[in-house]
């Protein structure tokens, strides 16, 4: 099993409850929404209405995003609440917060311990981070700017890894940290080896099915 604890845990609760197969499809699903609207919330904030419902109508009819949306399996939640990270994280630029950006941390850490997959996020959520803080720049003096924002930009940054690490951590605590190695990182890259392909292999066997 390559998924981390997390995955396992957030589907026992709502099964222990009602008791059926169809309500974690319906979890699946929900996580799979969250997705789909942050795309439209990011079209939105740079392209505008029309970007915003062309996006999401895209990301929705992906085969690769709609047909497994309600399958029991941590890769789309996984990058469904890896996008609401980056929502979340270009709102605290527009708003600011330092609440925010902490909670960004945490939505992608929950994304990652869904399953390891969307190691791009953190690049984009530092990004915006950076961004804000150095963004517009006083082309007269820009070094000034720099220095004017950078301790800002290390607090911000600090908040964000924090929230990171604690939500990532945590479920370590309750889980064997060899299995952990063996079965959820390991696992990932010998399932990437196995089924190693070029993207004309994936895109003929989309078609063909």
């Amino acid at each position: 099993m390559s998924y981390p604890p997390l995955f396992a845990w957030s589907m026992q609760i709502p099964y222990q409850i009602f008791g059926s197969a169809e309500v974690i499809k319906l979890l699946m699903a929900f996580y799979s929404f969250m997705g789909v609207l942050g795309v439209a919330y990011l079209g939105y904030v740079y392209g505008g209405e029309l970007v915003s419902l062309v996006a999401a109508g895209i990301v929705s009819f992906l085969p690769d995003y709609f047909i497994p949306s309600i399958a029991v399996m941590g890769e789309i939640p996984s990058i469904g609440l890896a996008t609401f990270a980056v929502v979340i994280t270009e709102h605290y630029r527009c708003h600011g917060g330092q609440f925010t950006v902490f909670f960004a941390g945490t939505i992608l850490s929950t994304s990652i311990s869904m399953k390891v997959l969307p190691l791009y996020a953190p690049i984009f959520l530092g990004l915006i981070i950076v961004g804000k803080h150095t963004f517009p720049l006083d082309m007269k003096k820009p070094v000034n700017t720099l220095k004017k924002n950078f301790k800002s930009l290390i607090q911000d940054t600090i908040l964000s890894l924090l929230g990171f690490l604690i939500f990532l951590l945590i479920p370590l605590l309750f889980y064997d940290a060899r299995s952990f190695y063996d079965q959820v990182i390991g696992m990932r890259f010998a399932s990437r080896t196995a089924f190693d392909q070029s993207s004309k292999e994936s895109s003929a066997l989309i078609l063909s099915f």
